[in-house]
């Protein structure tokens, strides 16, 4: 390995945690042992990082830039990979309308899924940040890309959580039955995590 992959592990040493004294190993094992060796490296042509891309939403619903009617809304964020229980993050878009919504979000068992119970009203835009600042989290710790929801809404038509789960092409063992977010700032996101 050339001095300057030797260079680049060691500096993927120091973000990889965990993995930091198994890549200090690589490193000191693959370090040139003679300046000519140091000389005859092998270009990097791609870097991959240990654990993949980081997730992105890959469906919602209520579907980007669509109306929906007003009432009771079950908001579905889909990731492309497996999420971590525990963790999430929506807010706000500064100027726009959130609607009222649980305090948490449920995870479904697919570990991909992510309902909010929210409710809206009728002929009002709103925008929802998912993940605006870090809180989806991958299995594997990496960081969910930020995503904007923006949605209208129609008359009142749905006033069941029933019919809410049904509009979402949801099941009633889907319910996203946690606790009222009633503190009026319009934020859910997970509890920080102390040192440790």
């Amino acid at each position: 390995m050339s001095r300057a992959g030797v260079s680049l592990l060691a500096a993927l040493t120091l973000s990889f945690g965990p993995f930091s004294s198994a890549l200090a190993q690589v490193a000191a094992s693959q370090a040139p042992s003679t300046p000519a060796a140091a000389k005859s490296g092998t270009p990097v042509s791609e870097l991959v990082i240990v654990g993949g891309a980081a997730p992105k939403v890959s469906a919602t619903f209520p579907n980007d830039k669509t109306e929906v009617p007003a009432g009771i809304l079950v908001v579905k964020v889909v990731f492309d990979q497996s999420m971590a229980p525990n963790a999430w993050s929506f807010a706000p878009l500064d100027g726009s309308a959130f609607p009222h919504c649980l305090a948490q979000p449920r995870l479904l068992a697919d570990h991909r899924t992510s309902l909010l119970l929210c409710t809206i009203a009728a002929h009002q835009s709103y925008a929802m940040r998912v993940n605006p600042t870090p809180g989806f989290v991958a299995d594997g710790g990496r960081v969910a890309q930020p995503f904007t929801l923006t949605f209208t809404t129609g008359d009142v038509a749905v006033r069941t959580l029933h019919d809410a789960l049904d509009q979402a092409g949801l099941k009633d063992a889907d319910e996203p039955i946690m606790q009222w977010n009633d503190d009026g700032k319009g934020v859910s996101a997970s509890p920080a995590k102390g040192p440790g």
